[in-house]
């Protein structure tokens, strides 16, 4: 019986949060090429590719966006309140890393929905795809083996162009 009743409350908790992020966001999470889902202030939503620019999706009416967010935070067993304004969990649809803010540290809300990786490149990947040098690499792999620290700068989903690199240094 508690099996059931806690299926149920999954259910209903999928059902409830997929009708508030909307279509839109939900296939978005069902694509394996999508890498970040974001919700402005205004209310656009955008939606990153793998390996493209971000581009409109959409958009979610503000109390559209707020009940999302009540309804995440609810099921982290936990508010998101204008005293506790900043939500940071796992989305209970599949996992990913969420982060919403609302009022008074942004104008309205807003989220973030990072998808896990959907699968893993090596360095040699990366050089194959001219991303990093085969010098670039082998001081990765020497640091990596000499437990040293390393230092990773830019946007998460963000690629250093080829051309951009400094060729001195490698």
């Amino acid at each position: 019986m508690l099996e059931t009743s806690d299926q149920n409350r999954r259910f209903r908790l999928h059902d409830k949060l997929s009708r508030e992020l909307g279509p839109e966001v939900c296939a978005c999470l069902s694509d394996a090429s999508v890498v970040e889902i974001l919700l402005n202030a205004d209310g656009t939503l955008w939606v990153e590719r793998s390996g493209a620019s971000p581009c409109r999706l959409g958009s979610l009416a503000p109390h559209r966006a707020e009940a999302a967010l009540a309804t995440i935070a609810a099921a982290h067993k936990t508010t998101i309140t204008r005293d506790n304004p900043i939500l940071e969990c796992e989305l209970p649809l599949d996992g990913s890393r969420f982060e919403g803010l609302i009022p008074p540290v942004v104008p309205a809300p807003v989220f973030a929905i990072r998808r896990k990786a959907s699968s893993i490149f090596s360095l040699a990947d990366y050089v194959a795809a001219g991303i990093m040098s085969e010098g670039q690499k082998a001081i990765i792999e020497w640091a990596a083996a000499n437990r040293e620290n390393i230092l990773i700068v830019g946007g998460t989903g963000s690629e250093r162009p080829r051309s951009s690199m400094p060729s001195s240094r490698m």
